[in-house]
């Protein structure tokens, strides 16, 4: 029989008798009321048909008569059915009876006892991208067994984990064994390629019934099978082109790498919390992507998206294990980190929480920033139109260089060796692109801002080339100029054009960016019914009204102007979340200087879009802004500093700090030897304060009073006739010559060179109760020196602190490098007119 009738028909039979099979199974528990109860960690709200699994493993059975009617060799096929009859059995047992973790564990161990002495077993690893030489292979030697047990648990366990959503498990299980079987298939391994397609097609069956809302769920019955069976596909998948059983394991762990990434960033994550690695809580991928606002079909596809994609990838790091796979997995390395910010899973990589947290007005408890799907699709598709535009500006530059006639040079290189540059030139352009705010400009903002933003970018670009690869001014108008030249205008061009011709797009069909807003009215009242108006005399404003947020509920009721009223300014961050908020429309009235600030604080970590109407603007001054095309309000900038302006400034502080910290290094010992000798104590102190964040670091200082002063009084305001100061401290302290240790903060990302001045937790802990929004200046690194230093506020009271305060709001409002350079020029000039004690 040809073998792709052969998948055909197995993974047709195994799709109806999955779909047959999990109906009757679901029909027959609901009757004797056999299910699964809701609690904290699921989602659902009701009794649910558990056992879906028998649908998936009977569906599976089928490949049994169609290998035995194909003459395929049953010996390939049999353990595999095996060890899913005795997984299902003891997943019934589970779900009937809720079994100890141990036990579960052993008689998992005896099911991949078993596959072991079936032939599933790897005695070696092939080391990525090295082929059939035994130097690169890793002999595990006395570890081959335990090895492979951990493999098969391990995935096991993994597709357990991420069975939280109706259809997730399923769908991701079935996309890898879908990529397993057309890998086999290209291999001409007919068993593995019907063992492959039967689970995918058992799996597609059972997932009729178990999409968003499911009426039965697969519980261990499943979970347990599809993760030993996958496990013990991805060990043949592995093994093939292979000898002496050794695997291939790059691609499998790549195929399944969603699984694998959420049991990995679960284990980190719980460890880090001091908490048992395999205890359950609700803080996985599809968890995150609920809390962020998606609905659970738009979390589950998402899911099957990064599932289908790092699917594509195994595929090709398989068929290929050249130097293009090695850069594209760099890519997508990288993608992940990305996405593992982005879900909040950064802080794992602290044991301990932060122990000041950045209040913006609220008692509330924080929220990560709702996920926007519109968002997302559209710098998808922008990024393809760039990706589209750079990769043909490359090949169009190769022609005109080598086939053109146009240019003299002789060393032709084909273009196929061109391939893997391709992919680091657009991976460069789009990290500029990135940093200069391109994949964030609002829609709002004209298309000849955008355009000229891009030109701004691509000449940055091609001057770094310039530098790099060109002889530089020693042949300005050489031949490999020019080339640079024709390159940028091409990227210019394409990257112009492609955004233009997208923008046109989701115009014409009203989609993406150009679909409706989802925006609240705050405020109401006469305000409030005016800007309600506007909105709906300019349809072209392309708002979608969630509703009113107004200080007092009670006064309005439910409803004003036929529009909802959704709750109070204190249920901003809520709400955010669940009505997917884009944007917030200010229309409150314009001597509430408090209120409007507190609402614009809010939206900074919400990243909600934030709105004023016109006769607002004056209280928000200092804030940056852009003009709103079109429309009566203007949006207030919520971002302290481009991605781009932070990298320039982080780069800047590193190379600033290094040199002082060698230049002045002799004045240092100095300093130190001086302070040792003049009084009794160490020469160099570390004192707790408070940093980016509100995690505590230890900052560094020459010692300018006597040794433990602050045992004496404790922690107690500045003042300039302390008499705890030493002769020699009050020098220094007089031209700053005690803060030059906290060069070694700053290199160690601790603090900046310019910034609000870090404060000891004593005392924030005081103002913070005190001064509203104090905690806000926490949102940046602390710095050496700040715009209040160079105003020449003092800190000796609660007054001087809250103008203090005043300083460093401007300063965070108002960021930038330049910004940055003006204080740095106007603290060595403080520094040597000696009034900066």
């Amino acid at each position: 029989m040809n073998i792709f009738f052969t998948v055909i028909i197995t993974f047709f039979f195994a799709g109806v008798l999955g779909t047959f099979v999990t109906k009757l199974v679901r029909d027959t528990s609901l009757k004797f009321g056999w299910g699964d109860k809701p609690n904290q960690r699921k989602v659902h709200t009701k009794i649910i048909p558990t056992m879906g699994g028998i649908g998936i493993f009977l569906g599976f059975c089928a490949i049994i008569p169609i290998s035995f009617f194909s003459g395929l060799d049953l010996e390939k096929v049999v353990p595999l059915v095996l060890v899913g009859f005795f997984l299902v059995a003891v997943g019934i047992w589970d779900d009937f009876i809720p079994m100890r973790f141990t036990l579960k564990f052993f008689l998992q161990i005896i099911a991949g006892g078993f596959l072991i002495y079936s032939g599933f077993r790897v005695e070696k690893i092939l080391i990525p991208f090295y082929h059939f030489d035994s130097f690169y292979q890793l002999d595990l030697g006395y570890f081959s067994i335990p090895f492979t047990l951990f493999w098969l648990i391990g995935v096991t366990n993994a597709v357990n984990l991420i069975d939280g959503l109706d259809g997730l498990a399923g769908g991701v299980a079935g996309i890898c064994s879908f990529t397993f079987g057309v890998i086999a298939l290209l291999h001409n391994q007919v068993e593995l390629a019907v063992l492959s397609f039967g689970l995918a097609g058992g799996i597609l069956g059972f997932l009729r019934y178990n999409f968003n809302p499911a009426s039965i769920f697969m519980g261990d019955t499943g979970s347990l099978l599809l993760g030993f069976v996958l496990g013990g596909i991805g060990i043949k998948i592995g093994q093939l082109e292979q000898t002496n059983l050794t695997m291939d394991l790059l691609p499998v762990v790549v195929i399944l790498t969603v699984p694998i990434f959420d049991t990995l960033i679960a284990i980190f994550r719980r460890l880090g919390k001091k908490m048992h690695p395999f205890k359950p809580d609700k803080e996985h991928i599809h968890h995150r992507l609920v809390e962020l606002g998606l609905n659970h079909k738009q979390a589950v596809t998402l899911v099957y998206v990064f599932t289908l994609i790092f699917c594509v990838l195994g595929f090709w790091v398989k068929i290929d294990s050249g130097f293009l796979s090695i850069n594209l997995l760099i890519i997508f390395v990288f993608l992940t980190a990305l996405a593992i910010k982005r879900l909040g899973y950064v802080e794992f990589l602290r044991y301990t929480p932060p122990r000041f947290s950045i209040d913006f007005g609220t008692q509330q408890e924080s929220y990560l920033p709702p996920m926007n799907l519109i968002r997302i699709g559209e710098k998808s598709l922008i990024l393809l139109s760039d990706f589209i535009a750079i990769s043909f500006a490359f090949v169009i530059t190769y022609f005109l260089k080598f086939e053109s006639g146009l240019f003299t040079f002789r060393d032709k290189i084909p273009i196929e060796f061109y391939t893997v540059p391709i992919i680091w030139f657009s991976a460069f352009w789009v990290i500029l692109f990135v940093f200069s705010g391109l994949y964030e400009m609002p829609w709002e903002i004209p298309f000849a801002k955008k355009i000229i933003t891009i030109l701004k970018t691509v000449l940055i670009g091609i001057l770094i080339f310039f530098l790099l690869l060109t002889d530089g001014f020693n042949d300005l108008f050489g031949e490999m100029n020019l080339i640079l030249l024709i390159y940028g205008i091409l990227i210019y061009s394409g990257v112009v054009l492609g955004r233009g011709f997208v923008i046109w797009l989701e115009k014409r069909y009203k989609i993406l960016e150009y679909s409706d807003k989802v925006a609240v009215i705050v405020g109401a009242g006469e305000r409030g019914k005016q800007l309600l108006e506007q909105i709906k005399k300019y349809p072209k404003m392309n708002y979608k009204i969630a509703g009113f947020l107004v200080e007092d509920k009670t006064k309005f009721g439910n409803s004003f102007q036929g529009i909802n009223v959704l709750g109070e300014f204190d249920d901003l961050e809520k709400l955010a979340t669940e009505y997917k908020i884009q944007e917030a429309l200010v229309a409150i009235s314009a001597t509430d200087f408090q209120k409007m600030l507190e609402l614009l604080y809010r939206c900074i970590g919400l990243k909600i879009t934030f709105k004023v109407m016109p006769d607002l603007y004056d209280i928000t001054a200092g804030h940056k802004t852009t003009e709103v095309r079109g429309v009566p309000l203007v949006r207030i900038a919520t971002r302290n500093i481009s991605s781009w302006g932070n990298f320039v400034k982080r780069t800047l502080d590193l190379l600033t700090s290094f040199f002082l910290t060698v230049l002045l290094l002799p004045l240092g010992i100095c300093i130190w030897i001086l302070v040792k000798f003049t009084s009794k104590g160490s020469g160099i102190i570390k004192q707790d304060r408070v940093g980016k964040n509100g995690y505590v670091f230890k900052i560094y200082k020459f010692r300018s009073m006597i040794q433990n002063a602050e045992k004496q009084t404790g922690p107690i305001w500045a003042k300039t006739d302390d008499k705890r100061i030493t002769p020699l401290g009050k020098f220094l302290r007089k031209y700053k010559l005690d803060e030059l240790p906290q060069l070694i903060n700053v290199l160690k990302g601790e603090m900046s060179l310019v910034g609000p001045r870090p404060e000891r937790p004593y005392f924030v802990e005081q103002l913070q109760d005190q001064i509203p929004f104090y905690t806000k200046r926490l949102v940046v690194r602390p710095g050496i020196t700040g715009w209040a230093q160079v105003k020449g506020t003092k800190e000796q009271n609660l007054e001087d602190t809250k103008e203090k305060m005043k300083h460093d709001l401007f300063y965070l409002e108002n960021m930038g490098i330049w910004f940055d350079f003006k204080i740095l020029f106007k603290t060595i000039f403080v520094i040597l007119s000696g009034k900066s004690e």
